[in-house]
């Protein structure tokens, strides 16, 4: 029988890495002496992407990567048009609302399926669990569900909202409530029907942004602000 292979999820976007991403280096290593030896400290070898990742699959349930891959890409050619649209000088760009649905999404799973997600629901038992807002419900859910950790709650939620169908009559929002759990599904609604997304660039054309490797997973801002409707 062929050995399991780990699986790895990659926090930052592949079609970001290919452009911007750098490769792990060595200090105190010349262009003529690079060793290529693993570094037991950095667990990594020269010439490694440095960026940070998780191994998923050591769990019984492990969440699907490959799926996550296809969303992604799916992702990436909105992107793409967004960025030719930007470099073309153009003021504005239009897209479908089925775009800017698969944009809400991949944005949400970006920061749900984050290294502090992880932290929170990967644990041997629910007395580990340290949210009391949810720890009685989960427990619950879990109990009904036949799940055994709260990270198999959490693995199955993600691939549940990345599967879904966001149609325009509004009937995905009661079949994700009863799909995954509820904690989890109402965060989902919130983010695609009351958040607003905006594309921010740099004043001057020859400066950029800096990403760190965290930055898909920053929370928005939750303090007091206010929206004009109807325009």
């Amino acid at each position: 029988m062929e050995a399991h292979k780990p699986e790895y999820q990659h926090f930052i976007p592949q079609f970001l890495l290919r452009n911007f991403s750098h490769k792990y280096a060595p200090s105190g290593k010349s262009k003529e002496g690079k060793s290529k030896k693993r570094d037991p400290k950095k667990k990594m070898y020269p010439g490694d992407q440095a960026v940070k990742s998780l191994c998923l699959s050591d769990d019984e349930f492990s969440f699907d990567e490959s799926s996550f891959a296809v969303f992604e890409n799916e992702a990436s050619r909105i992107y793409r048009k967004i960025i030719k649209a930007y470099e073309d000088g153009k003021p504005t760009i239009w897209l479908k609302r089925t775009e800017k649905d698969v944009l809400r999404k991949f944005v949400f799973l970006l920061g749900d399926r984050g290294e502090g997600f992880h932290r929170k629901y990967n644990l041997d038992s629910m007395q580990d669990y340290d949210d009391d807002d949810d720890k009685e419900l989960l427990q619950h859910y879990m109990a009904k569900h036949g799940f055994t950790k709260p990270i198999d709650v959490w693995f199955q939620s993600l691939e549940a909202i990345i599967d879904l169908d966001i149609d325009t009559e509004g009937c995905w929002t009661q079949h994700i409530s009863e799909s995954i759990y509820f904690p989890i599904a109402a965060k989902f609604i919130r983010h695609i029907c009351d958040m607003y997304m905006a594309i921010c660039t740099p004043v001057n054309h020859d400066e950029e942004f800096i990403l760190t490797d965290t930055c898909y997973n920053v929370p928005s801002f939750t303090g007091l602000h206010r929206f004009l409707r109807g325009f």
